[in-house]
């Protein structure tokens, strides 16, 4: 209904209106949108990368390019509910796609490239970082804005929502923020040693919010006030571009380095739980799947599965190419990467074996996205947008 009134020019200036004091008067309506496939950057405030859907499965399977804008494009897309992929890329475009009838609904531009992952919030708005700076507010029924709050450089980090109201995200200028989803405004900004591209992850129960910085550093801060809890430098304080990921049961918290270091800490301490180390560097974030499973790649192909509880090594697969982005885990038990030589590679999560691969003929530096059963969304550096599926659904 909402969506209607707002496509209705002659009463969308009111509509807006009515929008803004609407979430003005709702508490923690910055949840994600209900029934969204894949809302935000990791799915979930966890960055666990998990599906409740199976992905395509078979030895089988096919891609149709959905939607095409030509251009570097680092961004991944989120999908909400209405089936919309919400992407940036570096034509400075946020972008919003039909995935059932491949039709671009809306494009917002900025002034830099989005590197950012859209959140999409659970009364019909889309966050988003640019490289210009900002952090925008956008309707999700029509691309147009709502807000906007300025950092004092870059903001690759995407996104994330808590459940009180406010959105985590960090920026070039060595900062987290915490904003105000309703208005933008600022509640609290935390300022490390380092430039902060990773993007936070959330632990509602602690009231902690984790990220990493190019110093080498993971801290967990104070979502009520900003202040600091306590801060993990690894051995060789090499920069964290990997995206952290914590396990809501047991606090763990994952991460890798350039370093080739991957650790676990506890999320409520920050003590060393366990390391383990690669040949290459860990620039991809990892995914959480079932039986106690963490995975991640390195920059030179390396795909490895290990006990979260342990760090001991369950299956390691060599793979073409490197791997800059996270994989997806999906609920019928298959694990998607995307590596820079251009493949999109599903193997079983529980023994590694490779179960199909596809080419899209350029880079993959997007995470792997689940939209909806047996559908797998891959963005390409060129910005090709693709919808991989099992051939007998195609």
């Amino acid at each position: 209904m909402l969506a209607e009134v707002l496509n209705r020019p002659s009463s969308h200036m009111a509509a807006c209106v009515l929008l803004v004091l609407m979430l003005l008067a709702l508490p923690g309506w910055a949840q994600v949108q209900p029934g969204a496939p894949w809302p935000m950057w990791g799915r979930t405030s966890h960055h666990e990368s998990f599906s409740p859907y199976g992905g395509p499965s078979s030895g089988c399977v096919a891609a149709v390019v959905l939607y095409a804008e030509f251009c570097a494009t680092s961004s991944s897309p989120s999908v909400s509910a209405e089936g919309l992929a919400i992407y940036g890329n570096g034509n400075n475009n946020v972008l919003a796609v039909n995935i059932s009838s491949s039709r671009l609904l809306w494009s917002f531009h900025t002034e830099g490239y989005v590197r950012s992952t859209p959140a999409i919030t659970k009364y019909g708005t889309v966050i988003v970082g640019s490289n210009d700076g900002t952090v925008t507010a956008l309707f999700l029924a029509n691309g147009t804005k709502l807000w906007s709050f300025t950092a004092r450089d870059y903001v690759s980090s995407s996104p994330i929502l808590d459940e009180s109201g406010f959105v985590y995200i960090g920026s070039g200028d060595q900062s987290l923020y915490c904003l105000d989803i309703r208005t933008g405004h600022l509640k609290w900004e935390y300022h490390t040693d380092n430039w902060v591209s990773s993007s936070p992850v959330l632990s509602e129960r602690l009231g902690l919010v984790y990220f990493g910085d190019e110093d080498g550093c993971l801290y967990a801060v104070n979502t009520g006030n900003g202040s600091l809890q306590w801060r993990y430098c690894d051995l060789l304080n090499s920069p964290v571009f990997s995206s952290p990921a914590i396990n809501s049961a047991t606090n763990a918290v994952f991460f890798g380095s350039t370093d080739g270091h991957f650790v676990s800490v506890d999320g409520v301490s920050g003590h060393l739980l366990w390391r383990f180390i690669v040949n290459g560097s860990i620039n991809a974030s990892p995914a959480l799947g079932a039986n106690n499973t963490v995975v991640f790649g390195t920059d030179l192909g390396a795909i490895y599965a290990l006990s979260a509880s342990s760090g001991s090594v369950l299956w390691q697969y060599q793979a073409l190419g490197g791997y800059t982005n996270a994989p997806a885990v999906s609920a019928n038990g298959l694990v998607y990467f995307g590596s820079t030589s251009g493949e999109a590679l599903a193997l079983d999560v529980t023994s590694g074996s490779p179960v199909w691969s596809y080419r899209v003929y350029d880079l993959i530096a997007s995470d792997m996205v689940i939209a909806h059963q047996d559908q797998l969304l891959v963005l390409a550096f060129n910005g090709n947008l693709f919808s991989i599926k099992d051939c007998s659904e195609l």
